[in-house]
């Protein structure tokens, strides 16, 4: 079990993983289309370690998968036993904590001038589906009109280098504002981000719950 205290970021979580023999490092190359997703489900169904491939084609970034794919691997996320992972889930969700502004964080350790989203080592996992996506991404929408926050999984496709797109098809939030919630043409603008690579802890308590409609999202 990981103690609350100690996974403070994505690299922390992946050390405990490794140390607790939950980890596998695949140093060979593997093609970021069809070959990484298909390793992913076999090692899923199989009940293998999460994997981290380090030598992706055309790509100098890593990529860690099923880092979520077992019971075990989520109650470690949460800092929690296997037992208790369900109800203290249940709980950080109906509890949420508010949100703390900061001037900077790790994140803006590097900034890019520009976008360009082909650095990425973005996988296509299905030979129909329409081009790779980014398939753990945390997009946090702003309401332009009440100013409130949204965060969601959703799947992200890359449609240039600097722009994507984001099909939003969940029960929609009452908070926001109607036009957002069913797609109809409006003159405010909503205000996106996509997060990717966060701490695990974060990425599996983010709200399920998000708009309807597709929201462009660029630079």
């Amino acid at each position: 079990m990981i103690k609350e205290s100690q996974e403070t970021d994505l690299r922390c979580y992946l050390a405990d993983l490794e140390r607790a023999g939950q980890l596998t490092r695949v140093s060979k190359e593997v093609d970021p289309r069809y070959e990484i997703a298909g390793v992913m489900l076999k090692a899923a169904q199989q009940g293998k370690p999460a994997l981290l491939f380090e030598n992706v084609k055309g790509h100098s970034f890593p990529v860690a998968a099923n880092l979520c794919a077992s019971q075990e691997r989520l109650a470690m996320a949460l800092g929690v036993s296997t037992e208790a992972a369900r109800d203290v889930y249940r709980e950080r969700v109906n509890r949420p904590l508010p949100a703390e502004v900061v001037r900077s964080g790790p994140c803006q350790e590097e900034v890019f001038s520009s976008v360009d989203l082909a650095l990425l080592p973005i996988i296509t996992a299905h030979e129909l589906d329409a081009g790779p996506y980014i398939t753990a991404g945390v997009v946090i929408v702003k309401d332009p009109r009440s100013g409130i926050y949204n965060a969601s999984f959703q799947r992200i496709l890359p449609l240039t280098k600097d722009r994507a797109e984001a099909a939003f098809t969940t029960r929609p939030s009452k908070e926001f504002s109607p036009s957002l919630k069913t797609g109809q043409p409006s003159t405010s603008v909503a205000q996106a981000t996509l997060c990717v690579a966060i701490r695990n802890r974060a990425m599996i308590l983010c709200p399920s719950q998000s708009l309807l409609g597709f929201i462009p999202l660029c630079s």
